[in-house]
């Protein structure tokens, strides 16, 4: 359950924010030539002091900060009201809240309103949409919006299906050390998808991906070792791979464990 003074919060922004909305894009807006009839005005009278037009240039460049910190606040709110009500399992509230901060290019809120609408929670399912949003989220460099976006190309869900762009999606989420990216990139050099296939790289791909806890990622280490695929065959850490997946549930590591006794 959200917190009183998050319902506050959010019951203000939801009435309220288009009026604040406005008056900050107002005051925004005012600022600027504000700053430049200062600027002339200084410079233009006599005897104006160098303190003084110190002075009045440091109160509008912080005024100008100012805002852009209220509305950069603003932002991130909405995007973090929408995760409080996502894990309250309130979709449309979340979706509502995810898209107020998307408006704003908040790339974690575009990527979050994607996977809403990838899903179908608190929207109608839309993976057109869900592309959409992910690719705005990416361009901004959200390494998890690459990774989803290289599943879309992968399975060719709103988008035609394009091994390529998912491998150079993938590639760049896991640079950032996305363990979902480093396993999905894994599984295309093991399945010569768009690279050539390298069972090495797709080891150490796995491996960077396992040590995150990925537990797929630690199940396909396991069975990279057991068949002495890009490694050699390894039996002991085939069974500690396989452990590792096998505590947090994976069904085919606790059947490849029951397999190897």
């Amino acid at each position: 359950m959200l917190e009183l003074s998050e319902l506050v919060i959010e019951g203000f922004k939801k009435f309220g924010g288009e009026i604040i909305g406005g008056i900050l894009l107002t005051l925004a807006l005012s600022i600027l030539p504000g700053l430049r009839k200062i600027f002339i005005h200084y410079a233009d009278t006599p005897g104006t002091s160098v303190a003084n037009y110190r002075k009045a240039v440091i109160f509008v460049v912080l005024v100008i900060v100012a805002v852009f910190i209220f509305a950069w606040l603003w932002r991130v709110n909405h995007n973090e009201l929408g995760k409080k009500y996502y894990s309250a399992k309130n979709y449309e509230q979340a979706s509502y809240h995810y898209r107020k901060a998307a408006e704003l290019r908040d790339a974690e809120a575009q990527n979050n309103l994607g996977n809403m609408y990838y899903n179908g929670y608190g929207v109608q399912q839309n993976y057109d949409e869900a592309v959409k949003l992910y690719r705005l989220s990416a361009e901004q460099g959200n390494a998890e919006a690459q990774n989803n976006l290289g599943v879309m190309y992968y399975n060719g869900y709103g988008v035609p299906k394009n091994y390529d762009e998912a491998v150079r999606l993938y590639r760049l989420s896991a640079q950032q050390g996305n363990a979902w990216a480093q396993n999905n990139l894994g599984d295309m050099y093991y399945n010569r998808y768009g690279v050539p296939q390298d069972y090495e790289e797709a080891v150490r791909l796995y491996r960077l991906s396992a040590e995150q806890g990925n537990t797929k990622a630690q199940f396909n280490l396991g069975f990279m070792y057991e068949n002495g695929y890009g490694a050699p065959r390894n039996l002991q850490k085939a069974r500690k791979y396989y452990q590792m997946a096998a505590n947090q549930g994976h069904i085919r590591a606790k059947e490849a464990l029951q397999r190897l006794r």
